[in-house]
């Protein structure tokens, strides 16, 4: 039996667990870091935190699954036993920071992805951002998704940092980065870079075609967006890209759809 599901409050081992857990936290997590302001003023009620599923998904004491917004961390069945590690770590420090408190709950403007899950960010009892937290110790990765890009600016300065000091899933990357061709095997949420050969299509068809075979796709949202971090897509042929996102496969060519233009980055040779 794992000990995050003894749900006998103020069990010995239990309370060992999540104190082992906070000792190993660096001072970023350990410490209060103060309230991320992207979510100032942003309408918010207390939920308590019944469970947790992974490094990016809770389940409140409603019975409700609620999904991390702005954030994605690796696997915890994946291939590799070192990004298995890794997510557990996330799992760990999730559970040593909400598991069993009350928080603050700040549903996004999509409140509910495609499983039926709340989208919402976790202000936790010291007033951090629960994703942030994470991505401050490259234990999770930022991610723009749909219209819920509050807090996006912020949390990839977060990993901006993280990555520097080569953290957590930043010290050796796995299968999830991917700086040369791909296979076309690959699934689910990954760092891909690559050159930019052509660009077809225009609004939200607009796709831009890889040197390394992906074909990224700028979706409905990215025309939303007009600013500092905006790219004209017909500047970008000759460059190198770095994307973020989930891959598919759609008749045998391996594709990812971009909401948000932070989820792109020009790459410097």
């Amino acid at each position: 039996m794992v000990l995050a599901d003894i749900r006998i409050k103020g069990h010995p081992l239990r309370c060992l667990f999540f104190v082992g857990v906070l000792l190993t936290l660096s001072p970023a997590m350990a410490q209060a870091l103060p309230p991320d302001p992207c979510l100032h003023e942003a309408e918010s009620h207390p939920v308590r935190i019944a469970g947790i599923t992974d490094g990016d998904s809770l389940t409140l004491d409603s019975g409700e699954q609620l999904r991390l917004i702005g954030i994605n961390t690796l696997e915890l069945h994946a291939v590799d036993e070192p990004e298995r590690r890794l997510a557990r770590m996330a799992r760990d420090a999730l559970q040593a920071l909400a598991l069993d408190r009350q928080v603050l709950m700040t549903p996004g403007l999509e409140s509910r992805d495609s499983h039926g899950r709340l989208l919402a960010h976790i202000s936790l009892p010291d007033g951090r951002d629960a994703a942030h937290a994470l991505v401050a110790e490259g234990l999770a990765l930022a991610v723009a998704v749909g219209a819920n890009t509050r807090c996006a600016g912020s949390l990839l300065t977060q990993e901006q940092r993280a990555r520097k000091r080569r953290l957590g899933v930043w010290a050796s990357p796995g299968s999830w980065f991917v700086e040369d061709r791909l296979s076309g095997r690959e699934t689910g949420f990954h760092v891909v870079a690559g050159q930019v050969l052509n660009i077809s299509g225009r609004g939200s068809r607009t796709t831009l075609h890889l040197s390394n075979g992906l074909h990224v796709v700028l979706g409905r949202h990215w025309q939303d967006h007009d600013g500092e971090h905006t790219v004209a897509p017909d500047t970008l042929t000759g460059s190198k890209v770095q994307v973020r996102g989930w891959l598919s496969a759609d008749d045998g060519r391996q594709r990812m759809t971009l909401h948000d233009p932070r989820n792109l980055e020009l790459i410097n040779n």
